[in-house]
């Protein structure tokens, strides 16, 4: 399975164009019946639905839950992902985990 990192903290617009972003990469690999997960494509909807924080503090022990079970990180390289604190944790455990790290270039 594939834990797919993505930034995603910003604005309200910039917070829903990288939700749009991861959500069209995991269209992307499920076309091609690949197993993979993200977060923000996963919470994204239920967070602005319920009102439920959006940072990585409240996320935390739920994302290192899916990516101890993850085989490789793919990391989108959307604006700001060099940035980011969400990233850069989901990377330091993923070379703890011993886990492949593959940065991807997206959008195409």
């Amino acid at each position: 399975m594939i834990y797919i990192a993505s930034p995603y903290t910003g604005t309200t617009n910039e917070m829903h164009e990288r939700y749009k972003h991861a959500r069209a990469y995991v269209a992307k690999l499920c076309v091609d019946y690949v197993l993979c997960y993200s977060p923000i494509v996963h919470f994204h909807p239920v967070a602005v639905n319920h009102e439920l924080p959006r940072d990585l503090n409240y996320w935390r022990a739920h994302n290192v839950a899916m990516l101890r079970r993850a085989e490789i990180l793919h990391v989108l390289r959307l604006d700001g992902w060099d940035d980011s604190v969400g990233v850069a944790f989901e990377m330091n455990l993923a070379a703890r985990l011993d886990l492949k790290i593959e940065l991807i270039q997206w959008p195409e």
